[in-house]
């Protein structure tokens, strides 16, 4: 696992299982056209946070990341195409308060060219 700080992880596919198994949640902040064109990973939450136009509404998807995780300091995996969107994200989710922020670092590109299970997205 290589810390970005001390906040903020990136795992492998690996740890990521690990995580996952331990029951931290997964979140896949890719747009509905890229859950739909590749799926998602079994389980994940689906909570897309930069528009096509790179725009984001902060307060709108942290209501929704807080149905998921109760507390800041809870850990929770993020995930993108290919981490980039994750670290902009991590980056202003740290100025927010979140403690335990993990991402996926190959992307979904990564975890699907590895031969990982993926699932059809449905609304």
């Amino acid at each position: 696992m290589r810390e970005f700080s001390e906040y903020f992880k990136s795992a492998n596919i690996q740890e990521c299982k690990e995580l996952m198994s331990e029951g931290v949640p997964m979140i896949d902040i890719r747009r509905e056209g890229e859950w739909a064109s590749s799926g998602i990973i079994k389980n994940a939450h689906t909570i897309t946070f930069f528009s096509m136009i790179g725009t984001y509404d902060l307060d709108k998807w942290c209501n929704e990341l807080n149905k998921i995780i109760k507390n800041k300091d809870d850990k929770f995996i993020i995930t993108c195409a290919s981490a980039n969107r994750t670290k902009v994200l991590a980056n202003i989710l740290q100025d927010e308060g979140y403690s335990n922020i993990y991402e996926l670092d190959c992307g979904m590109s990564g975890w699907i060219r590895s031969g990982e299970e993926v699932v059809a997205y449905s609304k």
